[in-house]
């Protein structure tokens, strides 16, 4: 099988730049390497109507403090309309990634696709171990919900998604969304999620398939003997 050309440029330049393996460092160093990537590996940057950045600090079910979670809005166009909107949770392993990291992506998702984007800045581990990251994100669903036509978004058509483990969190909300509307329509009243989004999601128990063992070196996220 060839690989696709865009796929080898991207590899290419990946390993020209020869940042040490990023399991070989601690988080913050992981951070920090995968953060100064070149940009020339990231989409084109397009100018969008709106970028908003905000904060929730309130649990969207029972009114609490909570610990604060960043936003970041993507606005495509000006519209008279409410817009669909798509929750957007970044890859990583729970571990690297930002908002900053996926701006220029999620920049393209939002002119491509004419929806507003919610970029979700989730806790990373091991700092915040599990569920953070799944409670952030389930948080964000919960203000998309209650607060979405203040950004002149459709609360009626929302989706969820991300890629790698961002698409792990995007499934999850997604169950415990549909877990809750069983259990109390109070929660999430007459919305449902529209569409899963899941871009190479983390989603198997175990990296086993076939994929996995072909694909297994040489393509940037490979397997390690430890």
């Amino acid at each position: 099988m060839t690989l696709d050309p865009e796929a080898q440029h991207f590899l290419a330049a990946y390993y020209s730049l020869k940042n040490p393996p990023l399991h070989t460092l601690g988080a913050v160093e992981a951070r920090k390497v995968y953060a100064s990537r070149p940009k020339h590996l990231a989409p084109p940057w397009v100018e969008l109507h709106k970028v908003t950045d905000l904060t929730i600090t309130t649990d969207q079910d029972t009114g609490a403090n909570i610990t604060p979670i960043p936003l970041r809005i993507y606005t495509p166009v000006a519209s008279t309309t409410p817009l669909p909107m798509l929750i957007f949770y970044h890859g990583g392993g729970m571990v690297i990634g930002s908002v900053d990291g996926y701006d220029t992506l999620c920049r393209q998702l939002a002119t491509q696709s004419s929806c507003i984007i919610i970029s979700v800045d989730y806790r990373l581990a091991p700092e915040n171990k599990f569920p953070c990251a799944v409670e952030d994100a389930y948080q964000a669903l919960l203000w998309t919900i209650q607060h979405g036509a203040l950004i002149n978004g459709d609360v009626h058509r929302i989706a969820v998604g991300g890629d790698s483990a961002g698409g792990n969190l995007a499934a999850v909300v997604a169950i415990l969304s549909r877990d809750q509307q069983k259990k109390s329509h109070k929660r999430l009243p007459e919305y449902t999620i529209k569409l899963q989004l899941l871009i190479y999601p983390a989603t198997a128990p175990y990296a086993d398939s076939v994929s996995h063992h072909t694909f297994a070196k040489g393509f940037s996220l490979c397997t390690i003997t430890l």
